[in-house]
């Protein structure tokens, strides 16, 4: 995502490229500088607003999808530190269950549900998050226990699973066996939120690293970016001590940034 400083260096040339075109273009048709100049600069005002507007929509569907796959991402996370009791009982509270019934069993969840024809038609379904990763040799021990109860349709709910798991269920006569990684069981959560039971590890950062964060070296450009900027409008805009006061103290706040490593390091 675009930073605040990034998008308004980013709409400044947008402006001056668009009514820079736009002017020279009215002006090889028509001498009066007047319209000239005003249609450029409707124009590039105009184009700026569509433009920004559209990456405006984008960004917040960007924001919203990054959402879901961080709690998808930690959901997963939580579930392959915890029991295979732990994640049966997860599940069993929050799938969604819609026109259908999810009991538990003591190694696996099953779902049935009655069709439009009143027939019952019942699902097996197993988590394997014992590992990152599902291969065949977990797929097999699944597929002999739905067998065994003699269920034809299996889910197998995982972090992630190989090319080569998805390929072989494929080849699976008799039971119809689907396979969800950690997204595509976001999508089947009725509330999508991690083990009440475990630390999700997000906590409140300490006065400590908030001073480490801003003190970062990393952020020295940005401080210097936003002192010049400010220091520049000061020569343009009413109130110019306030930008003199605020633009000197980004400045100094880069140089400190700088030169703390530098100073850490010095003999004593």
């Amino acid at each position: 995502m675009r930073s605040n400083f990034a998008k308004i260096i980013d709409s400044i040339v947008l402006l001056f490229a668009t009514f820079i075109l736009m002017f020279a273009w009215v002006r090889f048709y028509t001498r009066n500088l007047f319209i000239s100049l005003a249609v450029g600069a409707i124009t590039s005002i105009l184009v700026c607003i569509i433009i920004n507007h559209f990456l405006h929509k984008k960004e917040q569907s960007s924001i919203k999808t990054s959402t879901q796959k961080r709690v998808a991402e930690s959901i997963a996370f939580n579930l392959l530190g915890a029991t295979h009791s732990e994640v049966l009982d997860y599940l069993a509270i929050t799938l969604k269950k819609e026109n259908c019934n999810i009991s538990r069993a003591d190694n696996y969840l099953k779902r049935e549900y009655y069709s439009a024809q009143k027939e019952l038609h019942s699902t097996i379904i197993i988590p394997l998050f014992h590992k990152t990763k599902v291969d065949i040799d977990d797929i097999i021990p699944c597929l002999k226990l739905a067998r065994t109860l003699n269920i034809s349709n299996l889910e197998i709910y995982c972090a992630t699973y190989s090319q080569e798991a998805a390929n072989f269920i494929k080849k699976i006569n008799n039971i119809q066996i689907t396979l969800y990684n950690q997204y595509e069981l976001y999508g089947l959560l009725d509330s999508p939120t991690p083990l009440k039971t475990l630390d999700t590890g997000t906590k409140k950062p300490s006065i400590m690293e908030l001073f480490s964060f801003a003190l970062n070296p990393k952020r020295a450009k940005n401080y210097l970016g936003f002192g010049v900027l400010i220091l520049i409008c000061s020569m343009v805009v009413p109130f110019k001590i306030y930008y003199l006061v605020m633009g000197s103290i980004l400045c100094i706040t880069a140089a400190v940034v700088l030169l703390l490593p530098i100073l850490k390091k010095a003999p004593k």
